[in-house]
């Protein structure tokens, strides 16, 4: 049986939504500066002091043909291909009001040198179609963290394609990440942040997988 769109958001926080909070959660987008590669490592500033790492697996697309206002029925012919990542974040820069300020934001804190990992290759839409029904599973240090079909995602790659270019313009080469399932540390109880030395690998049916260090700098 289908979770409810209220459950599927509250599995992911690891917290009960609902109501508005549920589409408010469910719908936000948001951008940040990428300056990684495919590389092994994945360097954490101790300075920073990053208390709360975690890592979600996620289904990344990028964009192939430029365009604006891509109807959901034209959103494939826009998409290059699918690419598997690994989606760093920062939690307390994130909700921590001492780092984040008074609300909290989803840009810096996932920003930082050398995250958002990817890879191994490119997958075009010809060989998987949406990249529905695919099977991610994230590992630390060879622990199953998440482990769930991109078909339980929120949003399917039409529906998001459609909705960022409202209004922009989508440059070939643009990366979009399309959300993670349940399992990120943040929503375990208690949360399992990532430590110094920590393997992480990421993969996904058909895509691949990217394998990564995290190092305290």
């Amino acid at each position: 049986m289908d979770k409810s769109l209220e459950d599927k958001v509250s599995a992911h926080l690891g917290d009960k939504v609902d109501g508005p909070m549920t589409k408010a959660l469910a719908g936000r987008t948001f951008s940040y500066k990428y300056t990684s590669g495919i590389g092994y490592r994945v360097s954490f500033d101790e300075e920073k002091v990053y208390f709360r790492a975690t890592i979600p697996g996620l289904k990344a697309l990028v964009i192939g043909k430029t365009g604006k206002n891509i109807p959901k029925d034209k959103a494939l012919t826009h998409v290059a291909g699918y690419i598997v990542c690994n989606d760093v974040s920062a939690r307390d820069w994130q909700r921590d009001p001492g780092k984040a300020g008074l609300a909290p934001q989803w840009c810096f804190s996932k920003g930082f040198d050398k995250w958002l990992p990817v890879g191994p290759m490119l997958v075009s839409p010809s060989v998987v179609g949406n990249a529905g029904s695919l099977q991610l599973r994230t590992l630390v240090n060879g622990e199953i963290r998440q482990d769930a079909s991109t078909d339980d995602l929120l949003f399917g790659v039409e529906e998001i394609v459609s909705f960022c270019s409202q209004g922009t313009t989508l440059e070939a080469g643009t990366l979009i990440l399309t959300g993670t399932p349940s399992g990120v540390a943040m929503g375990m109880k208690p949360p399992r942040y990532l430590q110094n030395g920590d393997i992480v690998e990421v993969s996904i049916s058909g895509l691949g997988s990217v394998r990564n260090k995290m190092v305290f700098e």
